[in-house]
């Protein structure tokens, strides 16, 4: 089976306005943004029961958050 896999970021930096303050970034970072099934490859064992069966899928859609201070 083929792979698709579409990955998106947002960031956006707040900076102080006194110098030497420094910035706050905030991120948010999705992963397989468009939550297409993305399955295994077969069982290539031969004689297994599961043989040339699908036996799962990788991670739905992954959303994660970030704060990071930079000074």
């Amino acid at each position: 089976p083929g792979l698709v896999d579409t990955d998106l970021s947002l960031l956006k930096r707040f900076q102080f306005p006194e110098p030497g303050l420094g910035a706050f970034q905030f991120r948010l970072e999705t992963f397989n943004i468009l939550n297409n099934v993305n399955f295994w490859g077969p069982d290539n064992t031969f004689g297994s029961p599961t043989f040339g069966r699908l036996q799962g899928a990788q991670d739905a859609r992954v959303i994660q958050l970030g704060l990071r201070y930079d000074f």
